[in-house]
C-alpha cells in the first residue's frame, strides 16, 4: 500500500470519527431539543383551544345577557320589593273594566310571611285570610317572600266572569288564585247599578306576592307576629 493511499484512508477514518463526534455531540442534543420544543408546542396549542372554548362560551354568554335581564325584569315586575298596591288596584280596575265586569270589592289584608301550600291550602279552606295570617312565621316560612291576601268580587255574565279570571294571568304582577266562589248577583249591585237577572257574582281568595330585601324582611319579621292578632280581628270586621 503506497503512503498516499495510507493518508487517504487515515483521513477518510478521522473524518468518519469527527462526524460520529459531532452527531454525539451537536446533532443529537439538538433534536432533543427540538422533540421537547415539539411537545410544548403542542401542549400550548391545546391550552390556547381550550382557552378559546371559554372565550366563546363568555362571548355566548354575553350576547344572552339582555335575554336574562329582560326575564330578570318581569320577576320584578311579578313579585316586587314591596306590596305596591296602589298599581295592583289600578292593573285589576282597568281588567275589570275591559272585561265588561262590575268591581264591587277589593280588599287587601297586610302582608304575612309566604306559608307551605299545605299551610296554605288550610287557610283557604277556612275562607278568610285570618287563618293563614295566624299560622307562626317560623312553621312554614323560610325565605323572605311574602304573601298579600287580597278578596275580589265581581259581577258580571258567565262570559265576563270567565273572561276576567282568565286575564287575571296576564297582569304584570303574580296573583295567585285560592278560592273562587260564584252565586246569583242581587237586582241591584253594591255600586247602586242594577243588574241582570243572568248576572253572577264571583267571589275571589287570591294572593299577591313580594319579595323585600332581607334587612327589611328581618326587621319586619317581629312586628308581623306581634301584630298577626289586631290584623286578623280587622279582617274579620
Amino acid at each position: 500500500m503506497t503512503k498516499s493511499r495510507q493518508w487517504t484512508i487515515g483521513t477518510a477514518l478521522v473524518a468518519l470519527v469527527v462526524l460520529v463526534v459531532g452527531m454525539m455531540l451537536f446533532v443529537q442534543p439538538r433534536r432533543s431539543q427540538a422533540s421537547a420544543l415539539k411537545d410544548q408546542t403542542a401542549t400550548q396549542e391545546a391550552a390556547n383551544q381550550s382557552l378559546q372554548a371559554k372565550i366563546a362560551s363568555l362571548k355566548a354568554q354575553q350576547q344572552d345577557l339582555p335575554k336574562q335581564q329582560a326575564v330578570l325584569d318581569t320577576i320584578r315586575q311579578q313579585i316586587p320589593t314591596s306590596p305596591n298596591l296602589p298599581s295592583l288596584v289600578r292593573s285589576l280596575t282597568d281588567l275589570a273594566k275591559s272585561t265588561g265586569v262590575e268591581l264591587v270589592a277589593l280588599a287587601p289584608a297586610n302582608p304575612q310571611p309566604l306559608v307551605e301550600a299545605k299551610s296554605s291550602a288550610t287557610g283557604g279552606a277556612a275562607g278568610s285570610a285570618p287563618s293563614s295570617g295566624t299560622t307562626p312565621s317560623g312553621a312554614g316560612a323560610a325565605s323572605n317572600v311574602q304573601q298579600i291576601p287580597i278578596k275580589i268580587t265581581v259581577i258580571g255574565s258567565y262570559t265576563e266572569l270567565t273572561t276576567f279570571l282568565n286575564r287575571l294571568e296576564t297582569l304584570q304582577r303574580a296573583l295567585a288564585v285560592q278560592e273562587v266562589n260564584v252565586s246569583l248577583a242581587s237586582a241591584v249591585g253594591i255600586t247602586g247599578g242594577s243588574t241582570a237577572s243572568t248576572d253572577l257574582q264571583m267571589e275571589l281568595s287570591t294572593l299577591a306576592f313580594m319579595a323585600p330585601k332581607a334587612a327589611t324582611a328581618t326587621s319586619q319579621a317581629p312586628t308581623g307576629s306581634t301584630d298577626s292578632g289586631p290584623a286578623a280581628a280587622t279582617n274579620n270586621q
